[in-house]
């Protein structure tokens, strides 16, 4: 019982890039989650862009409280991509293609 406690503590509560990625290019793009990648990747920093990808990879590992997963990401990629972990493989993907 003591552990489930401790576990739930360590749950994730702020995502501030996917929340400036969210504002700035998910909702741009209506949706197109790949569009959007591309364009962050093409006009934002490296710093923000590694931000990002670290918070991404918390939500692909299921650290992220389910609450704000909610809330930053939207139900509606819930029930599109099964869940916010498939969603942020996706991500995770397409953020790292490079174009040339």
């Amino acid at each position: 019982m003591k552990d489930k406690k401790v576990e739930a503590q360590k749950e994730i509560v702020s995502i501030p890039a996917m929340k400036y990625f969210q504002s700035m290019y998910g909702r741009s793009f209506e949706g197109n989650d790949q569009k959007a990648a591309d364009s962050f990747k093409m006009f934002e920093s490296k710093e923000r862009l590694s931000t990002l990808r670290l918070e991404l990879q918390w939500v692909k590992d299921e650290k992220v409280a389910a609450r704000i997963c909610d809330m930053v990401i939207g139900k509606k990629r819930l029930s599109r991509y099964e869940s916010y972990s498939n969603w942020a493989s996706l991500m995770l993907k397409w953020l790292a293609i490079k174009k040339g």
